[in-house]
């Protein structure tokens, strides 16, 4: 089980109907292969908790067939949003946006999130995936077992004896990119 899959993650309940977003409900249906869609810039999707929560992170798996760029999250609390992350994130690649300490102690109950693809014209259609609300108290556990797997993974890396850059494996042995040393020939290129 990867630090991903960690069951603090809260899967938001409902949403706000709306024309510019397609299939709603599977932005939050806990199957990555079905998709809420949207087919034109900063048009928000509403998700919402049935009951709020003290909640640290958000994360957001998104796609796009576009020329994607920049999303924008708010959270709503106190009757208004609260604009908490405009920024860029990375195609099919899970998006955590830690909250700013001022909200982390605040019942969340609604968050909305809108994408921008950037550039001029084209666009495509961009879709949400798996969005969900950490419950206050996870966050240093899901960072521990992040931390832990990617000590296990450092570990099972061989590094380059002469630069201790992670080796890669190549046709003739273990290569070191940085340097040019090949397991094989032992030697510096």
């Amino acid at each position: 089980m990867g630090w991903e899959d960690d069951t603090n993650w809260k899967t938001p309940s409902t949403h706000v109907e709306t024309v510019h977003w397609v299939n709603e409900a599977n932005a939050y249906d806990d199957d990555s292969s079905t998709f809420a869609g949207v087919g034109a810039k900063d048009k928000f999707l509403e998700l919402g908790l049935t009951t709020p929560i003290i909640c640290e992170a958000i994360r957001i798996f998104a796609y796009t067939n576009g020329d994607p760029s920049f999303i924008d999250l708010d959270i709503y609390y106190d009757g208004a949003w609260c604009d908490i992350y405009d920024g860029i994130f990375t195609d099919r690649e899970w998006l955590v946006i830690y909250l700013p300490k001022t909200y982390q102690s605040l019942p969340i109950s609604w968050a909305r999130v809108s994408f921008d693809w950037g550039g001029g014209g084209g666009g495509g259609n961009i879709s949400v995936l798996q969005f969900r609300v950490l419950k206050r108290g996870g966050w240093g556990q899901l960072v521990a077992m992040k931390k832990a797997a990617e000590e296990a993974e450092h570990k099972e890396r061989a590094l380059c004896p002469l630069c201790a850059y992670p080796l890669e494996n190549g046709k003739q042995g273990k290569h070191c990119r940085w340097c040019g040393w090949t397991e094989r020939i032992g030697v510096h290129k």
